[in-house]
């Protein structure tokens, strides 16, 4: 209406938009490991008037609704349209409750040429857990190892968000002694010193004749076996043990006869003899009375008959046979009987030679 009351009609319409600005359920990934900063939200509007844009907290507003970088912990987020209509949500960004950790028992030391055997146990995190190795270690919780010098194992544990750590175990591996067996053939009835050479790493001995000493004496009559057990100091203690087979070659052996001197008429005549029966043809003869400390060995004559022209007194020879295959010895003895020479009646009286022509 103007001045001069006079009047004019019109109309107006007032819009809004067809649905009051939402924001759906917040999409929420939740940190991986314990302690990280991998948890995403993502917030999606509708209704209201596009295009949209959201903040985080007191934060600026962005175009995208795509929040990531975040710890575990609970947000606050608004929505705006083109409109500056505002609505707000809320989200929990959540984590394993404990940080994944793995742990493998002490082993106990062992000896070279053992095995040892360890298993490694993850918690926290999110399981299942995948076990890797290093040293060319299959996958798997539990090893059994033999290694031949102390070794470090280091375990990763891997749960199923590929968290991971590591720890390690060290075996240690004790030397074993180090022992020498070794002794020639003897013969039957001499003694011998079983001695180890090349030791190492050893601290007490046990044979198998019961000794303790390092080194033993022994004489065996037949061939014979002797089994050395060494053991270190280490903790635990290492052993190793050797076998030597003591070889004892027999003894010569054979008859002796003394025989004695002949008599002619009642006069011995000093041609005693030594006679040897069942020898081996590899044998050797020294006599003596007493026999040299280095007698000179003779073989022995075919027939067995060594010695002549012995005196005829009551003498003790020793014998001494040797075997030049086994160069063993042995003596034997003998003792030369006197020969009695008694005249026959009437032939050894005193009688008187004339002459006559």
């Amino acid at each position: 209406k103007d001045a001069n009351g006079c009047l004019v009609t019109t109309s107006a319409t007032v819009t809004q938009p067809a649905a009051a600005l939402s924001v759906a359920a917040p999409v929420v990934v939740n940190v991986n490991c314990f302690g990280g900063n991998t948890g995403t939200v993502t917030l999606t509007a509708s209704n209201g008037t596009s295009p949209y844009e959201y903040q985080r907290g007191t934060g600026a507003f962005t175009s995208s609704g795509t929040f990531t970088g975040l710890t575990a912990g609970t947000y606050s987020f608004t929505a705006k349209d083109a409109n500056g209509c505002l609505v707000t949500t809320s989200a929990t960004v959540t984590q394993p409750a404990a940080a994944i950790t793995v742990n493998i028992p002490v082993v106990t030391a062992i000896c070279q040429g053992q095995s040892a055997s360890f298993t490694a146990a993850a918690s926290g995190g999110t399981s299942p857990y995948v076990y890797t190795w290093n040293n060319g270690l299959p996958a798997g919780a539990t090893q059994t190892v033999t290694p031949s010098t102390t070794t470090i194992y280091t375990v990763t544990a891997t749960d199923s968000k590929s968290c991971s750590v590591t720890a390690t175990v060290n075996v240690t591996v004790n030397p074993l002694p180090t022992v020498t067996l070794s002794v020639p053939a003897i013969c039957a009835g001499v003694s011998t010193t079983l001695t180890p050479t090349g030791l190492s790493n050893a601290a007490t001995f046990s044979w198998s004749t019961g000794a303790t000493a390092s080194t033993i004496s022994v004489s065996p009559t037949v061939p014979t076996g002797y089994t050395l057990t060494v053991t270190s100091a280490s903790s635990p203690t290492c052993s190793i043990t050797r076998t030597v087979w003591l070889d004892v070659k027999p003894l010569p052996t054979a008859e002796v006869t003394a025989i004695p001197s002949l008599c002619l008429g009642s006069v011995a005549q000093s041609n005693g003899q030594l006679l040897l029966n069942k020898y081996r043809d590899t044998d050797q003869v020294a006599f003596g009375s007493p026999i040299a400390a280095t007698p000179t060995f003779v073989n022995v004559p075919s027939g067995g008959l060594f010695a002549t022209g012995l005196a005829n007194t009551a003498t003790t020879y020793t014998v001494r046979l040797k075997n030049t295959v086994t160069n063993c010895t042995n003596d034997l003895t003998a003792i030369m009987p006197v020969a009695s020479c008694p005249c026959p009646a009437g032939y050894c009286e005193p009688a008187t030679v004339i002459k006559t022509k």
